[in-house]
């Protein structure tokens, strides 16, 4: 299993938005700071809009902003709205006519088991958790923590 690009770049960009929370922030922001191709946060942005991640506000204030809170999103559901439904192997999708083996295999027990342990790592990941930058978590403030994470001191005043 390898998340994608898209993936990648929406998580990113509802990290950035869980930094920024509770301003809305304009999409050429969040391309800008996370370094994501405008075009595919253009894709991005409406699927996340559309699960209710995050909400599009209209006008030349407009931007996007959290649904809900941070501590209410996480991982497994920003990745689920891009990738759609996590499978680690054809044999744990909902056809299991897609596996020719399914009578004699002996796996798919093994990977439904990882697949559980990995969605249910993903599902307590919530982006609160992911908003603090490490510099801050372990030593208090840092002279490079605004370098690495510049959204911090614009949302936090």
């Amino acid at each position: 299993m390898q998340v994608t690009k898209e993936g990648d770049y929406a998580l990113r960009a509802v990290i950035y938005l869980s930094m920024a929370e509770p301003r809305t922030c304009a999409a050429r922001e969040v391309s800008e700071e996370q370094n994501v191709p405008p075009k595919f946060l253009a894709r991005i942005m409406p699927k996340l809009v559309k699960k209710g991640i995050i909400v599009s506000l209209p006008g030349s204030k407009g931007g996007y902003r959290l649904a809900r809170p941070a501590r209410e999103i996480n991982f497994l559901e920003v990745l689920e709205a891009i990738e759609g439904p996590l499978r680690l192997n054809v044999c744990l999708g909902e056809d299991l006519s897609d596996c020719a083996h399914e009578s004699i295999c002996g796996m798919q027990r093994v990977w439904k088991s990882a697949q559980d342990k990995v969605t249910d790592y993903f599902s307590h990941v919530t982006f609160d958790k992911l908003t603090e930058p490490p510099c801050k978590m372990s030593s208090g403030k840092s002279s490079l923590c605004n370098v690495f994470y510049p959204v911090c001191s614009r949302a936090r005043h």
